[in-house]
Formats: structure tokens, C-alpha cells, sequence
């Protein structure tokens, strides 16, 4: 069975040639799971990172890249009501979570 992903468009980035980062969730009832998908063909293809899982409801609303250094990407969202503040430095291989709290609101969007 083919796995739903929705970038439900909340926030996708076009910086640095052909490279295109997307972010949304995989539904797979009852869980939603926020994920941010990179392209590195211009859209054609895609690899997706789940950045956290687990019981409840989570998506990621915002993208965006160092405009000096394509490989540091940063996103938030929220899962579970709890607002998520992810980012890596190499490309997506590794991601790191840093704690968001203090925030209000719904983030729709990042600036570097």
C-alpha cells in the first residue's frame, strides 16, 4: 500500500538550483506525522523525513534555508500541541530538535 503525504501547501522553498524543500505531514489514520520532503531534481523525485511520530497529531507548518549554505535548513510545526522547532545542517541527514516553547499562535512561516 502506497503511503499518503500532503504538503497541504503550508510552506515550500525554491532557494539554491534545482534543490526544492517541502513540508506538510503523512496521514496514516489515526496519525498524522509531520514531515519535510527535499527534491534535489527539481520536484521529480523526493525523499521525506519524518521528524517526529508516535500517537496523535503533528505537522510541520514552516521551511526555509540558509540562503549562504543550502545544507541548514530549519522548520517548525507542532505535534500533539506542542510547537516543534527542527533543524540540520547537512542536507537532511541528521536532524535535530530543538525545544519551541514560549510560542502562541500557529507558525505559517520562517525567515533565515
Amino acid at each position: 500500500m502506497q503511503e499518503s503525504y500532503y504538503s497541504d501547501g503550508y510552506d515550500m522553498v525554491h532557494e539554491h538550483g534545482s534543490t526544492v524543500w517541502s513540508c506538510g505531514y503523512k496521514y496514516d489514520s489515526p496519525i498524522y506525522t509531520g514531515v519535510v520532503s527535499v527534491s534535489t531534481d527539481a520536484g521529480t523525485n523526493w525523499t521525506r523525513h519524518e521528524l517526529y511520530s508516535g500517537t496523535g497529531y503533528g505537522y510541520v507548518r514552516a521551511v526555509a534555508v540558509d540562503p549562504s549554505d543550502a545544507n541548514r535548513v530549519f522548520c517548525m510545526g507542532y505535534q500533539n500541541s506542542a510547537y516543534t522547532f527542527h533543524y540540520t545542517l547537512d542536507g537532511g541527514a541528521t536532524w535535530q530538535n530543538n525545544p519551541a516553547s514560549g510560542y502562541t499562535g500557529t507558525p505559517y512561516g520562517l525567515a533565515v
